[in-house]
């Protein structure tokens, strides 16, 4: 089924991070791929979403207006009209408003695994990135 929107007839709400706006396109409800969500996201100059990660998650951006200051890891970023950013899962990051920007941001949820052997569940809720292994003996698929 095909599935058309217009930008103009979305709901603007608040990011997860509290701050600027987005209109989701699509989101995991809507699709059997792994995409968490795809959406157009305005934040106004002085705007910034702080230090932060997503263990399950890769996110992408593609940067349609403005200026932007992003870090990535250890890295600093200065992103502009055109720029494509790719943050792989588990990476810190934050991002910045230099001017008003309009972004569309990209989430896909990678596959991520428990423990086989049940005493070392409590690894894994401590420090899931250790277990984010494709291929282990003690490791199986969710």
């Amino acid at each position: 089924m095909i599935n058309k929107k217009s930008i103009k007839y979305l709901s603007i709400i608040t990011t997860t991070h509290g701050i600027g706006e987005k209109r989701v396109l699509l989101n995991s409800q809507e699709t059997s791929t792994p995409l968490t969500q795809i959406a157009v996201t305005r934040l106004k100059a002085g705007e910034a979403a702080e230090e932060h990660l997503h263990p399950t998650m890769e996110e992408f951006f593609l940067f349609q207006k403005g200026d932007a200051s992003m870090t990535v890891g250890k890295e600093q970023i200065t992103c502009s009209s055109g720029d494509f950013i790719s943050i792989p899962a588990n990476t810190l990051h934050s991002l910045k408003a230099i001017t008003d920007i309009e972004i569309i941001t990209i989430g896909c949820a990678i596959h991520w695994y428990k423990p086989l052997i049940p005493q070392y569940f409590f690894l894994w809720a401590l420090i899931p990135q250790y277990f984010f292994l494709w291929e282990n003996f003690i490791c199986w698929g969710v």
